[in-house]
């Protein structure tokens, strides 16, 4: 009987580290752009309504007063918007979404999609 409890023992640690992989679910995806070979979008296809944050977002020329800073801007399902560094929106349901990123120079830009 002994060796039985320690079985299930064993087994409940298990599915609690299962469940709580699946629900931290999220992808990060990084775009770029060259002065040369233009914009290299980053894609990702969202299975349901995913949050997208941006995270990073650089640029190789200085930001003059009175300009934008370097952001995110994300595309996908109900959404096409700039979204400042730590900023996130949301998508109304599944289907592909695109990150480019805006500025002025090269550009390098980064974001999380998490469920």
């Amino acid at each position: 009987m002994r060796h039985q409890a320690g079985r299930y023992f064993l087994w409940a640690p298990l599915v609690l580290v299962g469940v709580a992989v699946s629900w931290g679910a999220s992808v990060e995806l990084r775009a770029f752009q060259d002065l040369k070979a233009g914009p290299r979008p980053a894609t990702y296809t969202a299975n349901g309504v995913a949050t997208v944050t941006c995270i990073r977002a650089v640029q190789s020329a200085p930001v003059k007063p009175g300009e934008m800073p370097p952001a995110c801007y994300v595309t996908g399902p109900g959404l096409a918007k700039r979204v400042a560094i730590n900023s996130s929106v949301q998508t109304n349901g599944p289907g592909t979404v695109t990150l480019t990123c805006t500025g002025n120079g090269q550009l390098g830009c980064s974001a999380r999609i998490s469920y």
